[in-house]
């Protein structure tokens, strides 16, 4: 036994060599799987490419639990996933990630659910105050004081064999995790944050995040908004048709059509073969195998009766001169508030939605499924946006500084 080696490594023959992948066999998961449940939580991280799919294509997944070196498994090798599943699927261990959501959808697409008991480092580092969207590298230097060197992540990983780079890369994504994990949480403890976190992490495994509504495709679609309602109707079919295409094939919705060809064609009263060749969106080799099935579904979506028109909500109200005065003030508050919590002010609202938040208030509208006004949000700051909009609250300079008056 080398001296640097484990007895799991060694008996299992992980990391002998610093360039391939560990686990490359069914067996070697099933082993590994077993020491992984014995432990109370466990570091992930996925490298995946999705430039010329609509799936992402899974290529590598980095797993680390506390006292091990890093693990890299193999799935273009591994096919019995059921161990690991199970694994995911256990709510007595924490599954460590850093912003997780796309290794989620993966997950949520391999396993037809999502995992179970997750801590997103991300989302716990804007909560405790180390800044937005953090990224892996700044976390891992505020939170231990160590400084990874840079890498270009983004790689071909389905190549075989990696690089070494590749290969040290991909380790380090998870070596510094659990500690940053445990700092985290000493953190939040510390600043009375736990149940606010808590919170968070359950909103960010709501399901519907990672479904993907054919219906709602539409909205992804660029510059939608400069439609009327009555080419709105027509975009939200094509764009139905074209996220099934694209999944049927397995190809990204911009290799089937365009958003800028989606919008023209929506614009279109008629539309014929000769229309579609006309238009750089549209490609004759890929119009062969499409054409007819865009314009059946075009012209079905056109015959539409306007009492069968879903409501797209696209005409928002202005907010008046005055609402848009108060929500200056406040943004302003919320800047205080945030400062103060050592949070980002983001974390409470979007500068964007604001006006038209503050305007509801003035008018007396309900605002209460916004999330600015329920759960931390509302005792954090939300509470505070209602007095201030109905004269219980104001802000003055005392000393240099601004303060809040009662």
């Amino acid at each position: 036994m080398k001296p640097h080696q484990t007895h799991e490594e060694m008996l299992w023959g992980w990391r002998i060599d610093m360039t391939k992948l560990d686990i490359v066999t069914d067996e070697g998961l099933a082993q590994l799987c077993q020491q992984l449940g014995q432990h109370p939580h466990i570091a992930i991280d996925t490298e995946f490419l999705r430039e010329r799919t609509y799936y992402p294509a899974l290529a590598l997944v980095q797993i680390a639990y506390p006292g091990s070196e890093p693990i890299l498994i193999d799935p273009l090798k591994v096919r019995q996933w059921a161990p690991f599943f199970e694994i995911m699927d256990n709510p007595r261990i924490v599954k460590i990630l850093h912003a997780g959501r796309q290794d989620l959808e993966i997950f949520n697409l391999k396993m037809g659910k999502l995992p179970r008991s997750v801590f997103d480092t991300q989302i716990a580092a804007a909560m405790c105050g180390l800044g937005e969207q953090i990224s892996y590298g700044a976390l891992v230097q505020k939170t231990l004081g160590v400084q990874l060197q840079k890498s270009d992540g983004y790689t071909d990983w389905m190549q075989r064999p990696l690089t070494t780079k590749q290969v040290a890369y991909a380790r380090d994504d998870v070596r510094y995790l659990i500690a940053a994990y445990e700092e985290l949480c000493k953190r939040s403890q510390r600043l009375g944050r736990q149940a606010w976190l808590d919170e968070e992490m359950a909103e960010s495994m709501d399901p519907s995040i990672y479904a993907s509504d054919p219906d709602q495709a539409w909205s992804r679609v660029k510059k939608w908004s400069s439609l009327p309602d009555r080419d709105l109707v027509v975009l939200q079919a094509l764009a139905r048709w074209r996220e099934l295409r694209a999944r049927a094939l397995d190809k990204p919705i911009r290799f089937v059509v365009s958003d800028e060809g989606m919008i023209s064609v929506a614009r279109m009263k008629h539309v014929t073969l000769e229309d579609l060749k006309a238009r750089r969106s549209f490609t004759r080799l890929s119009l062969s195998s499409f054409a007819d099935d865009l314009m059946a579904v075009h012209e079905k979506a056109r015959k539409i009766p306007k009492d069968q028109w879903p409501v797209f909500h696209t005409k928002t109200r202005i907010p008046s001169e005055e609402s848009d005065l108060v929500a200056e003030l406040a943004w302003a508050l919320l800047h205080l508030i945030a400062r103060d919590s050592e949070i980002s002010t983001s974390r409470l609202v979007t500068k964007k939605d604001l006006p038209s938040l503050v305007d509801q208030l003035v008018r007396g509208k309900d605002v209460s499924s916004h999330p600015l006004f329920h759960g931390w949000r509302y005792t954090m700051a939300g509470s505070k946006v209602e007095d201030l909009v109905h004269g219980r609250l104001s802000l003055t300079v005392l000393k240099g500084k601004v303060v809040q008056v009662t």
